[in-house]
């Protein structure tokens, strides 16, 4: 996932984010980003370079998973007495 760092220029209240103040700095998506600063002009894009996304490992082979007690289901526990 790309981020793009900002940083907020005013108050912006977000669903994602909570409450935003003024020199807040946040690394969000491009187009949450885009929307903070063109439609509401509450942020201005960082100069700070966004921090690169660590790179994908390849998957090991992945062995087929063998049945073990873990996977069963659990026993049905008696129903506790009335007092």
């Amino acid at each position: 996932m790309k981020l793009v760092e900002i940083e907020i220029l005013g108050m912006a209240i977000t669903h994602d984010h909570g409450t935003l103040g003024q020199g807040d700095v946040l690394r969000t998506s491009p187009e949450f980003a885009r929307h903070l600063v063109d439609d509401c002009k509450v942020a201005k894009y960082s100069k700070a370079k966004a921090p690169e996304p660590e790179p994908e490992t390849p998957d090991a082979a992945v062995e087929p998973a063998t049945e073990t007690p873990e996977d069963e289901p659990a026993q049905a526990q008696k129903p506790a007495k009335k007092r």
